[in-house]
């Protein structure tokens, strides 16, 4: 593939966010902030390490651009979802213009009772580090108001019941509600059947056989 110009990848990357590996061979989550195009210098905002100055293209062996997959991550006592947009688009990173982050509770609660994710560096390194909660965990957490969503997988969440004192969990496949928990027992039903195998396999993979009839 042949290299781009600085011009050329301004315009791809500039204002998107990325992995930067340090000298310390950390993995930073960043932002490319500014380009001097004479000069051949890039600016990255860094989640944790301030702005770091970098030439063009030494810079790219340390780079790492790659878009995240579209999945959960846990972000401020929600479940978010990344969505990619998918209609053309000239940026190539990821960034506002070509992601969306989603908080599938707009189906279920009024928008402004919930939290509406932003794209800022701290919120888009829980999606470049996304962590799970263990499932059990999971529903005590609900359970106790600590958070309205988790995610226990990278396309399964639980939620809140919108029904008030309902002691069931909503379970999510993706961006769709497909059936409930009783969380007290982890007892869950698919209401979507279409969803069921799903639902099974990425159950198994949390090493869980017995929460569904």
């Amino acid at each position: 593939m042949a290299l781009d110009s600085l011009d050329e990848f301004s315009r791809k990357y500039n204002e998107t966010y990325f992995q930067y590996k340090n000298a310390a061979k950390q993995l930073l989550t960043c932002q490319l902030t500014q380009i001097d195009i004479s000069d051949k210098q890039i600016a990255i905002n860094t989640h944790s390490q301030g702005t770091l100055f970098q030439k063009y293209p030494g810079c790219l062996e340390s780079i790492f651009l790659e878009t995240p997959n579209a999945q959960y991550f846990n972000y401020n006592k929600y479940a978010i979802y990344l969505f990619k947009v998918p209609a053309r688009q000239w940026k190539r990173g990821l960034c506002i213009d070509n992601h969306e982050l989603y908080n599938p509770l707009q189906k279920l609660f009024d928008e402004n009772r919930i939290y509406k994710p932003v794209f800022n560096l701290n919120c888009i390194n829980h999606i470049f580090n996304p962590s799970y909660v263990e499932p059990t965990y999971a529903c005590n957490l609900l359970l106790t108001k600590k958070v309205i969503s988790v995610a226990i997988a990278p396309y399964i969440m639980l939620s809140l019941s919108p029904i008030e004192n309902s002691d069931l969990l909503i379970l999510w496949y993706k961006t769709q509600p497909v059936g409930f928990i009783q969380a007290e027992m982890y007892n869950c039903q698919i209401k979507d059947v279409n969803f069921e195998q799903e639902i099974i396999d990425e159950f198994r993979k949390l090493g869980i056989t017995n929460w569904i009839n």
